[in-house]
């Protein structure tokens, strides 16, 4: 293990990526592994039909007809981690049938990224929606060659200290989600990722064979998931709430290199506090077991739980973790937000506590660049204890 002085502004990874694209591609999930050896589910999986009274009340809302559109975008970000990245995404938006500007647009999208570290990211997917929003199926293929700092395992590891090492691999995922009945989507869906470890020194815990994934490794899954959302507004949710509940089963009879199974327990709330104003809280839990490799691990940090931290500063079986967050617009296109949240790790579920808790806190600026779907263009400072970040994309954290 070698000694590092700890950055007091790490900036993550992959900060300009658009709201587009975590759209159409499947990553990694918020509060899960930050490298993917697998993707488990779309981005937007958490997304359902159903839509209130509110409507976003930025601008003057026009009704018309919507458009399919293609979108070419330059990427272009600077990280510590990555130095200068370069890439491009191209994204194709549509509409399917006779729906109108309030349905749920699918999407098909790809996006490279090359970095001067000599990391490679690159992933190709989509979200199509049928049956007036009733129906949905999403799918994605990654692949990563991404030079990383590993932390160790646990909720009291030292920032000071890391481990360099190289995750290469490819992963599939397929879902497929219905309503049910009004507002509850019933869905499930298999997976699939294969990972290789290299890049570490002689005497790292990732060269020998204390820690599940340090020689990488296949896994299989397949899972279940039930939603319930009534947010008129999936980009951003003025009221109201989304309540999600997954379980999925990866094991050796599925083919695969490790057994385990993961349980996450996903709760959001919205209060609308007046025209441009909202007040937004997430409740966390994901709980894995069995023979769970570090990059399925879930983890805190990065850019949607505990800004502030590094993307799997803190990372175990389980994990609990709280956020909320202020938003609101003070003129025309231009708003900010301030943010905290409370979060920990723990190997067995008994040694969770209330004085286990990491903290981050900070705030940030938006700017509205679509309106029609209340995109915005979102860069925030985040604090924890020992560790700060800045991170610049599109979307909300949650």
């Amino acid at each position: 293990m070698r000694s590092r002085l700890s950055s007091r502004w790490v900036v993550h990874q992959w900060p300009v990526l658009s709201f587009l694209m975590l759209v159409a591609i499947t990553g990694p999930a918020s509060g899960s592994q930050d490298t993917p050896l697998i993707a488990t589910e779309s981005a937007l999986a958490d997304s359902a039909s159903a839509q209130d009274d509110t409507e976003f009340p930025i601008m003057e809302r026009v009704e018309q007809k919507p458009r399919n559109v293609l979108i070419p975008l330059p990427v272009i970000s600077y990280a510590p981690e990555t130095k200068l990245a370069l890439g491009v995404s191209v994204v194709y938006i549509y509409r399917t049938g006779d729906a109108d500007a309030s349905s749920r647009p699918s999407t098909f999208g790809g996006l490279g990224i090359y970095t001067l570290n000599s990391q490679v990211l690159a992933s190709v997917g989509g979200e199509h929606y049928w049956d007036e929003d009733r129906q949905k199926f999403t799918g994605g293929l990654f692949y990563q060659k991404f030079p990383n700092d590993f932390y160790g395992i646990g909720n009291d590891t030292d920032a000071d200290f890391t481990e360099g090492y190289t995750d290469e691999g490819a992963s599939f995922s397929a879902d497929y989600f219905r309503e049910v009945v009004p507002r509850v989507r019933l869905g499930g869906g298999v997976s699939y990722g294969g990972s290789s470890i290299t890049g570490t020194d002689p005497g790292d815990l990732l060269s020998g064979d204390l820690i599940a994934g340090s020689d990488g490794g296949q896994v299989v899954g397949a899972g279940l998931s039930v939603s319930y959302d009534r947010r008129a507004n999936i980009s951003y949710p003025l009221s109201s709430g989304f309540y999600r509940l997954a379980w999925r089963l990866y094991g050796e009879v599925l083919g695969g290199d490790f057994s385990l199974n993961t349980t996450s327990l996903d709760l959001r709330q919205y209060f609308h506090l007046g025209a441009k104003r909202v007040l937004a809280f997430r409740g966390l839990a994901n709980l894995g077991a069995g023979d769970v490799p570090f990059q399925l691990m879930p983890a805190l940090g990065g850019d949607t739980l505990m800004r502030g931290y590094f993307a799997g500063r803190f990372r175990e079986r389980k994990l609990l973790a709280l956020q909320g967050e202020f938003r609101g617009y003070v003129w025309r296109r231009f708003g900010g937000a301030v943010f905290g949240s409370l979060g920990q790790v723990a190997h067995e579920t008994g040694q969770l506590g209330f004085d286990r808790f990491h903290y981050s806190y900070g705030l940030g600026l938006r700017f509205l660049l679509i309106e029609q779907e209340g995109m915005n263009l979102r860069a925030d400072f985040g604090f924890g204890s020992d560790q700060s970040g800045f991170y610049l994309g599109f979307g909300e954290a949650f």
